[in-house]
């Protein structure tokens, strides 16, 4: 135990006298991390996003007026009685026009046009939902079944399923784009350690002369050198993760505004992100324990 102490002890001390050392080794690894970061952060947006249009995909189907009650709960009870719906909404005319009236209200022609009609000129709308974004072609084709042609005015389906493709298109691309730039800033940290390893070695090559001579084992000959890495992964985790908390607090709400993603289904992610920040601090022990240990063995012959 005292021998683990001693070591720690020493790798704090060459921690702060080679100072100007480990901060550009520090920073050498946190822009790695940083990219491991962005890459993940990424990876969940895009997770998000996707989810976010789902969400929003429907089929309005805008029903004509003066129809009966019986015809529209027949044809109601028909669509909710489909496998593939997950969820129908109704309007009668009435909540029809106040959501008409609603979204115009800075529009005085419109509502008075509506006025001068001194009827509702609205029918019914069914809003549907489907149990998945596979199931709407599906749903398409029975509400196009001719026998409903007499009460339907218009149907409205925005292929979102379109926009989902592309948005998995490009998070794919940049996932990948994205590995490749943290195996180089991977390449460059591991780079950075073996320097780093080499020049410290060099300074204290007396020092460790002497440690031989009078009986220190390799493994404590090593052990400080190591330690010393791992801290400076984990200083370059606590820099990067200051930097995503500083990203967070200032630019997260205008980063889901801009999005136009609710704040329920960004913060039902929040494991993740967290796991996500677990995982870098995870890699970047491992890389700094790694690179360091093949070091030792090249430059340390004890």
């Amino acid at each position: 135990m005292t021998t683990i102490f001693r070591s720690i002890n020493w790798a704090i001390r060459s921690f702060f006298r080679h100072f100007g050392l480990s901060f550009v080794t520090t920073i050498i690894i946190a822009i790695s991390l940083f990219s491991l970061t962005v890459l993940l952060f990424l990876n969940i947006l895009a997770k998000i996003l996707i989810k976010n249009l789902e969400n929003r995909i429907d089929i309005t189907v805008y029903l004509k007026e003066n129809l009966s009650q019986e015809e529209v709960e027949n044809f109601k009870n028909y669509l909710a009685g489909q496998p593939e719906v997950k969820e129908i909404i109704y309007l009668n005319p009435n909540e029809v026009l106040e959501k008409f009236k609603e979204r115009h209200k800075k529009e005085e022609i419109v509502l008075k046009s509506l006025q001068i009609l001194e009827k509702n000129p609205f029918g019914g709308v069914l809003i549907l939902r489907a149990s998945s974004i596979k199931d709407y072609p599906i749903l398409l084709e029975k509400i196009n079944d001719p026998t409903y042609e007499k009460i339907i005015q218009e149907k409205n389906f925005y292929e979102y399923q379109k926009i989902i493709s592309i948005v998995k298109s490009i998070s794919q691309k940049i996932y990948f784009g994205g590995l490749l730039i943290v195996l180089i800033f991977t390449i460059i940290s591991i780079v950075a350690i073996f320097n780093s390893i080499r020049l410290t070695v060099y300074l204290r090559k007396e020092e460790i002369k002497i440690m031989r001579l009078i009986g220190a084992t390799s493994s404590f000959a090593r052990a400080p050198f190591i330690i010393e890495n791992i801290f400076y992964g984990l200083f370059a985790w606590l820099i990067n993760l200051l930097i995503f908390l500083l990203i967070f607090k200032f630019a997260l709400e205008k980063i889901i505004n801009f999005l136009e993603i609710e704040k329920n289904l960004f913060f039902s992610y929040q494991k993740e992100i967290i796991y996500s920040f677990i995982g870098v601090l995870i890699f970047s022990l491992f890389l700094t324990l790694i690179s360091s240990w093949l070091a030792v063995r090249k430059y340390i012959k004890t």
